[in-house]
């Protein structure tokens, strides 16, 4: 679907619509209650949230290749309005620090915010994120929208029917195996009198371990298994969640 958008709030309205790349509405100052803490959003969710100030629109990610992908998005807008459009991008070990830095200091720096799906309870309750439950569903096909991307990324609290945001990507785990090793006949035997079933494409963590033992051969310069950890942000676990949560 071509962006036809001719201001900041259109555009920011189309890249939902047309592309769900944005996941949450930010740069509004958290309302308070009566007693003068943050507090939920009010007023109209059936529009875009008023950007912030500034003529040109500041969209804040993480610095990563999808990142890289919207500033191209960004470009083709840009081309098409003359709005000029900044991807922001921060290293992922500073993300979080200068995004919830900017929500305790009330900050319009970002029109837009790429927040984690981690951030979402936090962000709805403080009032950093919009609701924009009535808004979606007259502007975005919510049916094209997997339920539990949907549900898992947006919807606050679970089962409310309440979005405060839009999932732009999920994480899914791919793994690839060398079919050299796996076609071995040596290999085959071994493994086959090792554990009691053939060498072959784990289907179960259980084969996963197996497999990831048997061919743990260092001193060939050989590993059974690697996956991905890192001790940036949520880098020191997520490796290891798909494992705990199966």
């Amino acid at each position: 679907m071509p962006i036809r958008a001719r201001s900041r709030r259109s555009f920011l309205t189309s890249l939902l619509a047309a592309t769900l790349t944005a996941t949450v509405l930010s740069g509004c100052p958290a309302p308070t209650n009566d007693t003068g803490n943050a507090g939920s959003t009010t007023g109209s969710s059936s529009s875009a949230p008023p950007p912030a100030s500034g003529d040109g629109i500041v969209i804040a990610w993480a610095e990563w290749e999808p990142a890289k992908q919207l500033e191209v998005l960004a470009k083709d807008f840009t081309a098409e309005t003359k709005i000029p459009v900044t991807v922001q991008q921060f290293p992922w070990s500073d993300f979080e620090t200068k995004i919830k830095t900017a929500w305790s200091g009330q900050s319009s720096d970002y029109d837009l915010v790429i927040g984690d799906s981690q951030w979402l309870g936090k962000a709805a309750t403080a009032g950093h994120y919009v609701d924009i439950t009535d808004w979606a569903k007259e502007n975005v096909s919510l049916a094209d929208i997997t339920p539990a991307a949907l549900n898992s990324y947006g919807e606050y609290p679970a089962g409310s029917g309440k979005i405060y945001a839009l999932p732009a990507m999920a994480d899914a785990t791919v793994f690839a195996y060398r079919k050299d090793l796996f076609e071995d006949e040596a290999n085959k035997t071994a493994f086959q009198k090792m554990y009691g079933h053939p060498l072959a494409p784990p289907k179960t963590w259980e084969e996963f371990a197996h497999v990831a033992e048997f061919f743990t051969q260092p001193d060939k310069k050989l590993y059974g298994a690697a996956l991905y950890f890192a001790r940036q942000y949520d880098g020191v676990t997520m490796g290891f969640d798909q494992v705990l949560w199966s």
